[in-house]
């Protein structure tokens, strides 16, 4: 126990290992969590997966320290990192590890009797009341009912993105169940009349296709907190699951509140639900603060305002919104210590601001808590790859995928992780398919145009891409536009899409910096460009502040200080950068792009190489105007020798 103590203090990695079926003691258990988790014979599958790793078989660990902090990454004028949106994914696919081979988990098993007996979904439910502004609450008791099944290990939910894709769509509930994967479906319907509602529910068995059991409630707004417990009891009874003690504890919760604080709590949840801009996430902020005044020591409204806050972070790259969100996270935590959610909020936090080892204690926690959440699994792997234990972070993701085959935010999360560590033809199967079988979504566009941009069609991607802002206008995509726009040369029209990206992220520093970029390409005045830069500059620095050992955000303010004229400070920060990640794809790039312009040309040409040798896309290379000096001097070369 000692030495696993001190492993886990030292970050020091523990060889996996492999556990007869047996009752751990829970310090024990947890402390092992710390490091990694625990796998056992039974689960044959994830142990040879684990074991393959072990012998360096899959990915190779990289030995970079601390990396970049996980974010919504953006494609730049001087990147490829992807924007790959977390909430859709590709049904029906799954990773072969170790083949390299991406392979159809079939119709065959979607469809499959093997779907788990103790499986469901959970829909939102329908609101026919005649105020239709009244939908939140539908969608919010639905969510609250999700989550505490979700917390029973006995039970496979399907997460909410998935379930609640089919909201307002003509999909019959076989068709449903057969997507995620399930064997029953909740549904229901709430009907309001004056300070009273009306909620019927039923659960159905997809597979028989008959109703196990229904009921209509009728409450007024003091107690109607309450109904969502009766609800998930009534699961549980009808679909006949033995519950262990700690499951019996969580629907044997007694709770008292407010039932304005619960209504406020759900109109900042429905918010959280919308596309993530200033508008949505400021409404958010509004409701879950409002509900704490009602009601001080409401955990999950603190809980709502940590996601709020750091999904907003995430947006618009603002510090301040960094440190209030961890306040939140860890309130919710001292009120509610066995939430999983809150721990997972805890670990992209943590994870955010390089600080790993707590991360992966988060996940950890939240996985002990419920080992069926795969948004833990993602979490934790995506600390994993950061930290440079790649190998860990597949097996992790692949974890996720087994248990949850049909959920789509798993299957985007393996393909974006693939892209970033440079296996991009493995990834592209991940996103093609994903805008046939969401056509209308914009987020599904902008998967396909990333798909077309990573194998150097910008003509399709830019297709793809005005697609997409005409279905949903978002920060990711008018960056990825702007960068389509770039790479074609069509430089005043990536200016404006990047314009536009900063209207809705003022302090994102990426974006300013791309602005830049196309201002100085397009020809702009140099005071004009110059204030790009400026800005770019300064919000990394502010940036810096959460993690000064972020490798890519080093090499970043290596080129905005480059362009600024500053070469000095520039190549301080590419030695630093380089010497804090030096197996990081895009730091060797940006690397590359930086001394280009200093024209440090046989240092740019090592960096570029390295880049090549860790997956860089060539024709990226070729494409890029950041990198013309290089690519003069070795025309100069070659025409020397000839």
């Amino acid at each position: 126990m000692k030495e696993v103590r001190f492993a886990l203090d030292e970050s020091i990695d523990i060889v996996p290992i492999f556990l007869e079926d047996c009752k751990l003691p829970a310090e024990f258990a947890l402390a092992l969590g710390g490091v990694q988790a625990i796998y056992r014979y039974s689960d044959i599958l994830y142990a040879q997966h684990l074991e393959a790793a072990a012998k360096g078989k899959l990915a190779g660990e990289s030995s970079a320290g601390r990396r970049r902090p996980e974010k919504k990454s953006f494609i730049t004028p001087f990147a490829l990192a992807l924007t790959l949106l977390v909430l859709v994914g590709i049904a029906a696919l799954y990773f072969k590890p170790g083949s390299g081979e991406i392979g159809e988990a079939s119709q065959a098993a979607a469809e499959s009797s093997q779907v788990d007996q103790a499986s469901i979904a959970v829909m939102p439910f329908t609101n026919f009341s005649d105020n239709k502004d009244m939908g939140y609450f539908g969608d919010g008791l639905a969510e609250e009912i999700l989550n505490l099944l979700a917390n029973l290990r006995e039970l496979n939910v399907s997460a909410r993105t998935s379930s609640f894709y089919f909201k307002d769509r003509t999909v019959d509930i076989p068709t449903i169940a057969r997507h995620l994967g399930v064997r029953h479906v909740l549904e229901g319907s709430v009907r309001f009349d004056g300070d009273r509602v009306r909620v019927t529910a039923q659960l159905i068995d997809a597979e028989k296709g008959f109703h196990i059991w229904s009921d209509s409630y009728d409450r007024d707004m003091s107690n109607i907190f309450t109904l969502q417990d009766e609800i998930a009891g009534e699961v549980v009874k009808n679909l006949e699951i033995v519950l262990s003690s700690s499951s019996k504890g969580v629907l044997a919760r007694k709770v008292s509140l407010d039932p304005d604080a619960y209504d406020r709590y759900l109109r900042g949840r429905d918010y959280l639900r919308q596309p993530h801009d200033d508008e949505t996430l400021s409404r958010a902020e509004l409701m879950f603060q409002r509900a704490l005044e009602i009601a001080p020591d409401y955990a999950d409204a603190y809980a709502g305002l940590c996601d709020t806050l750091l999904l907003w972070y995430l947006v618009d790259m603002d510090a301040s919104r960094f440190a209030a969100s961890e306040d939140a996270c860890l309130q919710a935590q001292t009120l509610d210590s066995r939430a999983p959610t809150v721990h997972v909020a805890l670990g992209n936090l943590y994870r955010g601001s390089g600080q790993y080892a707590l991360a992966e204690r988060e996940f950890n926690e939240a996985i002990s808590l419920n080992t069926s959440g795969v948004d833990a699994y993602v979490g934790l792997s995506q600390t994993f790859a950061a930290a440079g234990k790649l190998a860990l972070a597949e097996q992790t993701l692949v974890r996720a995928i087994e248990l949850q085959p049909n959920n789509w935010s798993v299957s985007m999360a393996m393909g974006k992780y693939l892209v970033n560590i440079g296996r991009v033809e493995e990834a592209i199967s991940y996103f093609e398919r994903i805008d046939s079988l969401l056509p209308e979504s914009g987020a599904a566009a902008n998967n396909l145009g990333s798909a077309f941009f990573l194998t150097g069609r910008f003509e399709d991607a830019a297709e793809a891409w005005e697609q997409a802002i005409a279905r949903t206008p978002t920060v990711d995509i008018y960056a990825n536009l702007g960068a389509s726009y770039f790479f074609l040369q069509r430089f005043d029209e990536a200016a404006t899409m990047y314009r536009k990206g900063l209207d809705l992220a003022p302090k994102h520093f990426e974006m300013w910096g791309n602005y830049g970029d196309a201002l100085m390409a397009a020809g702009a005045p140099d005071d004009e460009r110059a204030r790009a830069y400026l800005r770019a500059y300064e919000l990394a620095e502010e940036n810096l502040r959460i993690n000064p050992s972020d490798a890519i955000t080093l090499s970043l303010i290596g080129h905005y200080l480059a362009r600024l004229g500053r070469d000095e400070e520039a190549l301080k920060n590419v030695k630093l950068a380089l010497e804090l990640a030096q197996k990081d794809i895009y730091v060797y790039y940006f690397s590359a792009i930086t001394l280009s312009t200093l024209n440090e040309l046989d240092r740019a040409q090592q960096a570029a190489d390295e880049a090549l040798a860790l997956g860089y896309p060539q024709f990226m290379l070729d494409a890029d105007i950041g990198l013309q000096p290089l690519r003069e001097q070795l025309r100069s070369t070659q025409n020397t020798v000839r």
